[in-house]
């Protein structure tokens, strides 16, 4: 009688053991679980640092369309742009 409980015993830890181990590290357990929230949050920031990036183009523009000084320092400072009628030197 004592055989068959310790070979009970030994299954139903193997068992208990396999669906613990399955649950934790298998392919759709809790470490896989963890690995994936990570690059949501990865890519949730990539997309705030994106949106935050539009907002500066769009104040850009919103400038550039007020202001005429500022959209011609664009388009001589980054755009390296002049009048036809003017020289442009540039020093090293």
């Amino acid at each position: 009688m004592k055989l068959k409980t310790v070979l009970r015993l030994i299954i139903l830890l193997g068992l208990i053991g396999y669906f613990l181990q399955a649950i934790l590290f298998g392919q759709r357990g809790f470490k896989k679980y963890l690995e994936l929230k990570n690059e949501i949050n990865f890519e949730k920031n990539k997309i705030l640092k994106t949106k935050k990036k539009i907002l500066d183009f769009e104040e850009k523009i919103a400038k550039w369309n007020e202001n005429n000084f500022e959209l011609e320092r664009l388009a001589r400072e980054e755009l390296q742009m002049c009048y036809a009628n003017e020289h442009v030197f540039i020093f090293k």
